[in-house]
């Protein structure tokens, strides 16, 4: 995407996170990480005069809780609500099956004015409900939101859960980006921000086949800004 050339790290245990960097992916985990490992995550986000630096965390509604890995992106401004999944419980805002979530642009957040088409639909599947919260030391923007009639379904929920009493519900961050940014001695802008997806179907689903759908393009749009 987008001409990226890809390196992985096997573990920020023995592996170390490459100094030119411009983005490092978490995708899916399947492990929390330790102190050291959020500390070196912590270290590739300190500001830099000479290139910007971002973390990508694409999440999951299947993962398992996090809690070390949770309390860093919280501190960004995404608060994860593992083992459930984003259930909508409108019709118009889901495509065929209720956790197949549609998501909207949030018209303030302007990576949007770069989109090549307004009509497109951004849609998926499985997706782990993700609330935003405004950090007090950093600038969170919801890209594309779930709306407000869809409700956090707990994963092992017995036959006595009924929707009326899903204990949490949205709006939920479908994408988001959560910027820290201040000026060096030269008075030079410097950034780096964590970038929120709520499902690895976000982009790997088959939806992304039809010319209708944008998700592709507004993640490389994002991206391509921050």
């Amino acid at each position: 995407m987008n001409n990226y050339e890809f390196t992985e790290i096997k573990s920020l245990v023995t592996d170390k996170i490459p100094e030119k960097a411009d983005v490092v992916i978490i995708s899916q985990p399947t492990h929390d990480y330790s102190e050291d490992e959020l500390d070196m995550l912590d270290k590739y986000l300190e500001f830099s005069a000479e290139q910007k630096k971002t973390v990508m965390y694409i999440g999951s509604s299947s993962q398992a809780n996090l809690p070390n890995l949770n309390e860093f992106l919280s501190e960004w401004g995404f608060s994860v609500v593992p083992q459930n999944t984003v259930f909508e419980t409108e019709t118009s805002n889901y495509s065929y099956y209720p956790t197949n979530a549609m998501m909207t642009v949030k018209a303030e957040n302007g990576y949007s004015d770069n989109i090549s088409r307004k009509d497109y639909l951004y849609i998926a599947n499985n997706i782990v409900p993700v609330i935003a919260k405004q950090p007090n030391d950093r600038t969170m923007k919801t890209v594309l939101e779930i709306s407000s009639s869809a409700v956090a379904v707990p994963n092992d929920a017995g036959e006595d859960f009924t929707i009326e009493n899903a204990e949490v519900k949205g709006p939920f961050v479908g994408l988001g980006v959560s910027e820290a940014k201040k000026y060096d001695d030269n008075n030079d802008l410097m950034s780096s921000s964590v970038i929120m997806l709520g499902a690895t179907d976000f982009i790997t689903s088959s939806y992304n086949s039809f010319a209708e759908v944008g998700n592709i393009e507004m993640l490389g749009v994002v991206i391509d800004t921050v």
